[in-house]
């Protein structure tokens, strides 16, 4: 109770502030007030992961500002507020004042709770603070910085059951991280210096302390003999450490990129990066190079592209190289057709032979299609060649994706305006292994129908749908139904309706019905000019 009249005293609060800083300026906003209604029929509380955050009982579901301040002056100011689900565990808010080509100031909050057993008694609940600004004073200096702050508390699950993990038996701890960033440009021309920062503090296992801080500096350089060229260089040094030892891991890297165009239609770009990696808690120093050839050709109706890559990763224990072989064309004609394809294939070799995996290979095969049938229809379709061979520990990966789409949006007509539109994805997974063979075919479904009338009436249904089949058994859907009633335009009857529903045909026990309603009343404002 406390906490519900803390937050309506601070939203009051928050209201008239920017009410009565806007009396130069403008102010519109809408309030929304209603409740939620969860009724569940559970085996498995945790089984369903979009109903971790639902609480029955009255909500104070939003409330929306926008404004300006001073419209006489220039540069003129302006701000969003949007804060949702405010007496609520799941709560959200962002906050926006930006002065356009001069300054912004953006920060948000979003606090939600994850699910570790049937019975919704172990889970952790975590919150997160981010600030972030940008700084243009002149038009060759920028500058840039965020802020964020996070925190989880909570139980954490152990696996087998009652075995204590080593990482004890819940969440407290708290992860600062942060960027500072400038940049200073002249023409073409410019330099950007950074500096980056972390601190992770854990109460219950103190052993993870850890501070981490990296520098960083990029030159973006056109070449001094031609204009067809283009150098960016990049350099960066940074530190972990662990707060309650002296281990430390230390990272140096180094990057350049240069790119040719030799024509208009034709771009040819080269990669070089250099890392070193110290790390005293393996007493390891690791060193990492990378090229990265890439050549790319427009035409009027698409584009053709290939390119190579070769890494190599040298420690006191190992010696694995990966050749990385990638192309693609994507094909414009005349405006009503749109199609590509993409091919990669990534290699592992171990020169050592003493990695976990060992060799190992990789291969993906992309296509894509999409046409404009006709004013307003799209179809298109997708299918993903996707496999694994480690053949050092016998394991084989396959998998193929097949999936269509159709979106339309129907011609209003008598003041009544619809849209419709559908997804459906097939997906067949093998898995073999030393042991034996895991198999699994996948169907997912999405479909949804909107439609609105006059600005009195909108309405919105659809249903997600997935089917798991093979060496497993599971079925998942969810089924929504949408409505606003509008009222002289500031009033608004807003009536949401889901219905979710799991089913594990293996597992004992593993199943979840959900019946949600969210019923919320709204009313649009207006203050100023």
């Amino acid at each position: 109770m406390k906490t519900t009249l803390s937050i309506l005293l601070v939203v009051v609060a928050v209201v008239v502030l920017c009410t009565a800083s806007a009396r130069a300026g403008e102010v519109e906003g809408t309030i929304r007030l209603g409740g939620v209604v969860v009724d569940e029929d559970v085996g498995d509380l945790s089984s369903m992961q979009e109903t971790f955050n639902f609480y029955d009982g009255f909500n104070l579901t939003g409330i929306l500002l926008r404004g300006s301040f001073d419209p006489g002056t220039y540069p003129r100011t302006f701000f969003t507020l949007n804060l949702r689900d405010l007496n609520r565990d799941n709560r959200k808010g962002q906050f926006e004042f930006r002065v356009p080509s001069y300054f912004s100031f953006k920060t948000s909050y979003d606090q939600h709770r994850q699910v570790f057993d049937p019975q919704r008694l172990v889970s952790s609940d975590r919150k997160d603070w981010r600030f972030t600004t940008r700084v243009t004073p002149a038009d060759w200096l920028f500058l840039s910085g965020y802020y964020n702050y996070m925190t989880r508390e909570g139980n954490r699950t152990s696996f087998p059951a009652g075995v204590q993990s080593d990482l004890g038996v819940g969440y407290d701890y708290t992860l600062n991280t942060g960027r500072i960033e400038g940049q200073v440009k002249r023409g073409p021309r410019f330099v950007t210096l950074a500096y980056e920062f972390s601190a992770y503090n854990d109460d219950l296992f103190n052993t993870a302390d850890r501070d981490g801080k990296i520098v960083s500096a990029r030159v973006f350089l056109p070449d001094l003999f031609t204009n067809k060229l283009t150098h960016v260089f990049r350099a960066s040094y940074g530190k972990t450490e662990l707060a309650n030892s002296d281990v430390d891991h230390t990272l140096k890297t180094f990057r350049y990129s240069g790119i040719v165009r030799p024509v208009q239609r034709f771009r040819f770009k080269y990669g070089f990066l250099a890392r070193q990696i110290d790390d005293d808690a393996t007493l390891l120093r690791t060193d990492n190079f990378q090229h990265d050839i890439d050549a790319k050709y427009w035409h009027r109706y698409g584009a053709v592209w290939g390119g190579y890559s070769y890494e190599l990763n040298d420690d006191d224990r190992s010696l694995t190289r990966y050749n990385t072989y990638r192309g693609g064309a994507n094909i414009r004609y005349p405006d009503r057709v749109r199609a590509s394809l993409q091919y990669s294939n990534r290699s592992r070799d171990d020169d050592e032979n003493v990695t976990l995996l060992k060799d190992a290979e990789t291969e993906r095969i992309a296509a894509k299609v999409e046409i404009d049938l006709m004013k307003k229809l799209v179809v298109g379709s997708r299918y993903v060649i996707r496999n694994r061979e480690l053949n050092d520990i016998g394991v084989e990966i396959e998998g193929e994706n097949v999936s269509g789409y159709v979106r339309y949006d129907a011609p209003l007509w008598a003041g009544l305006a619809s849209g419709v539109s559908a997804d459906y994805s097939y997906a067949e997974d093998r898995f073999d292994d030393r042991v034996g063979a895991f198999n699994t075919r996948s169907q997912f479904v999405t479909a949804r129908v909107e439609t609105a009338y006059r600005g009195l009436l909108e309405g919105a249904a659809g249903v997600t749908y997935m089917d798991v089949e093979g060496d497993l058994d599971i079925e998942k859907s969810t089924l929504f139904f949408e409505a606003v009633y509008t009222y002289k335009n500031d009033y608004h009857l807003e009536l949401k309706y889901n219905i979710y529903n799991y089913d594990d045909f293996i597992l004992l026990n593993r199943f979840y019905t959900a019946n949600v309603v969210w019923f919320n009343v709204a009313y649009d404002f207006g203050i100023g000019e």
